[in-house]
């Protein structure tokens, strides 16, 4: 099983990056090519879901 994170950016699209053990958040975004300002952050959601496919 492994563990992925989408985020949903501000232009609407979405982007699902495979979680590695070890990584910070900050290296992430780097691997993903996504700046932080990009992600659609909203209350009830913050700004990330983790799914288990």
């Amino acid at each position: 099983m492994y563990n992925f994170r989408i985020y949903t950016l501000r232009d609407g699209s979405k982007r699902i990056i495979k979680l590695k053990e070890g990584e910070s958040f900050k290296q992430e975004l780097q691997r993903a090519g996504i700046q932080e300002t990009q992600i659609f952050s909203d209350a009830t959601s913050g700004k990330t879901r983790v799914i288990l496919t």
